[in-house]
């Protein structure tokens, strides 16, 4: 299990910090199906990795 060093520090959680690395790497907004895609995760996964980078500040939610 990833346990984060710091437990209020949202990218100390690998996979989050993949995934918002790939967010930064795309530049644009990005779907969780093309997220899901790009890191090999299934997409249930990236929302909840999602939903914690919104809790943080990170990242923010719009629908097309």
């Amino acid at each position: 299990m990833d346990l984060p060093a710091i437990p209020d520090d949202v990218l100390a959680q690998p996979t989050r910090a993949r995934l918002f690395a790939a967010l930064d790497e795309l530049r644009r907004p990005a779907g969780t199906d093309e997220l899901a895609e790009r890191l090999g995760l299934h997409p249930n996964g990236i929302r909840i990795h999602l939903d914690r980078l919104l809790e943080g500040g990170l990242v923010a939610r719009r629908r097309v």
